[in-house]
């Protein structure tokens, strides 16, 4: 909470100050979105020293009980989590992609709404409303493609610990030809199952802070801008702009 009143107070009084369309950062946008999603992401990183501490506790427990041959089974549960650190930047740019499509579609609707004057003097509903679809449409890719992304880091954080489990087994007695006792399955599978968790907060929690980090940087971005800009008569300065040159039968 008191993250997103600081954020939201540097925000507001840098808005103030400065002209309304730039390309540091729309102020509309950065609360709706980067605030809010940095709040958010943040609760979750409370989470981290228990997930590390869960992992540390279950390594020690399986070296106990299942001994060198247990190192298999983690080092499966290791390289999916390493596989999922990967996955958390791909995660970061889809995030980066997904805000500036973000921006584009705020800017579009804003200089609609600024010129609807003339828009519905013209009759040039249809025109803006397709341009502002389209945009919309773009962006939707962008937030799919993050989803997707995500949803791939937590189910493969979901199903670590029954792999990892599996390599052991076949490993400790098919391989060493171990006898597999009943204590030493359901204890082995009561601590993979208590892995589940870290082995999925630890990268969510990557993933998540990388995109916190990319949010505070378009926030610095935009407090350190400067507050008064000269506006030149030529275009080029807005990143989203209506074309209505072809609005005309």
């Amino acid at each position: 909470m008191y993250m997103f009143s600081l954020l939201t107070t540097v925000i507001v009084d840098k808005a103030s100050k400065s002209p309304a369309d730039r390309a540091a950062g729309n102020p509309s946008n950065l609360l709706g979105n980067d605030v809010v999603r940095s709040s958010e992401a943040i609760k979750f990183s409370g989470m981290l020293p228990s997930a590390i501490g869960g992992i540390i506790g279950g390594v020690a427990m399986l070296l106990a009980s299942l001994g060198w041959s247990s190192l298999i089974g983690l080092g499966v549960a290791f390289g999916i989590m390493g596989m999922n650190l990967l996955i958390s930047r791909y995660t970061k740019a889809a995030e980066r992609q997904n805000l500036e499509a973000s921006d584009e579609r705020v800017r579009l609707l804003k200089q609609a709404i600024e010129m609807m004057r003339g828009v519905k003097y013209f009759a040039w509903e249809p025109q803006v409303l397709n341009q502002v679809t389209d945009c919309r449409n773009k962006e939707m890719l962008k937030i799919r493609r993050f989803r997707v992304l995500q949803m791939l880091s937590i189910n493969l954080g979901r199903i670590s610990p029954v792999l990892s489990c599996l390599v052991t087994f076949l490993l400790y007695a098919v391989l060493l030809e171990n006898p597999m006792t009943a204590g030493d399955i359901f204890g082995a599978l009561l601590i993979f199952q208590s892995l589940r968790m870290s082995l999925i907060i630890l990268p969510t929690n990557f993933a998540a802070l990388s995109n916190v980090a990319l949010s505070l940087k378009r926030i610095e971005d935009f407090a350190i801008s400067n507050d008064f800009l000269e506006r030149p008569l030529a275009t080029g300065e807005l990143l989203a702009e209506l074309k209505l040159d072809k609005c005309f039968p």
